[in-house]
């Protein structure tokens, strides 16, 4: 989020995207506010900005519309919306 995002809007953000989830039967696993932190790489004016991470389990279309909401905020400079797919026993390579 924008580092100029007060810690109401932050909050006001999370309360939408938990609506968004509950409307479309998901859950929140986890919510982490790393707070105000400096950016990678600069993203326009911005060189620092405002980290939340949210854990989500939900449906495609969940996820497509939490992807929708979060292009339109003014609020966001950047999202990234990923797939976590549980570990797998089998999956693993062995030494």
């Amino acid at each position: 989020m924008s580092p100029e995002a007060s810690d109401a809007q932050v909050a006001e953000l999370h309360t939408q995207v938990e609506q968004i989830v509950q409307r479309l039967a998901g859950t929140i696993e986890k919510t982490d506010n790393w707070g105000r932190r400096k950016l990678a790489y600069e993203i326009g004016p911005h060189k620092e900005g405002t980290y939340v991470l949210e854990a989500i389990n939900g449906s495609g279309e969940l996820m497509k519309e939490i992807d929708r909401r979060l292009k339109v905020s003014d609020l966001i400079i950047r999202h990234l919306v990923v797939r976590v797919d549980e570990e797998r026993d089998g999956d693993r390579t062995r030494a």
